[in-house]
């Protein structure tokens, strides 16, 4: 009970001669501005949310542009093209580098200078698959058969490629041709 100026107020009196349909609705109320609030802050929070992801997708847009970037640098200057060959290890020719080599004329080469290339390999000794891989492109990269080199030159020229990436697409069918020639005497890997 409080008591004030004019007289003592019983507030269990007063709440308990109120009509229970208004508590019922006075509770509802409070409880539907307190839900409301929390709304309100659950919004707040998804509206950051929003920005932040907002200004994450300009980044990633941004990173996007630069990869492109970087991709066209490589295919025009270092002649990186993943229609050639395969992205994984160990490279493995697809169809266009296929037709690549056929119209380079290597596959030819090889086998008018088989002997050359096998005594290479004979004389560095390899004895994994991974270093007939490495020396593979060191020996088309460094082709000390000038007249070799110089047909390759014409055929990455009459192709449309750039001479590195013609050397690598013979490299990886050089490196399976010793593989196959090696065979027992190298190790699995």
């Amino acid at each position: 009970m409080i008591t004030t100026p004019s007289g003592n107020v019983d507030f269990l009196n007063i709440i308990s001669s109120l009509p229970s349909n208004l508590i019922v609705s006075i509770t509802l109320l409070l409880s539907i501005l307190g839900l409301m609030f929390k709304i309100g802050k659950v919004s707040e929070r998804f509206d950051k949310l929003c920005e932040e992801f907002k200004e994450f997708k300009d980044d990633f847009k941004i990173v996007d542009r630069r990869v492109t970037s970087v991709v066209t640098i490589l295919t025009t200057k270092f002649g990186v093209d993943g229609g050639l060959f395969s992205s994984r290890s160990p490279l493995v020719l697809k169809e266009k580098g296929w037709e690549l080599l056929e119209k380079s004329g290597f596959k030819r080469m090889y086998s008018e200078n088989k002997d050359f290339f096998l005594d290479y390999f004979k004389i560095k000794g390899p004895k994994t698959k991974a270093e007939v891989d490495k020396l593979s492109t060191e020996l088309m990269l460094n082709l000390p058969n000038k007249e070799m080199l110089e047909k390759l030159r014409q055929a990455s020229f009459d192709n449309g490629v750039s001479l590195p990436l013609l050397l690598q697409v013979c490299a990886i069918f050089l490196r399976d041709e010793i593989i196959k020639e090696l065979g027992k005497e190298l190790v699995l890997s």
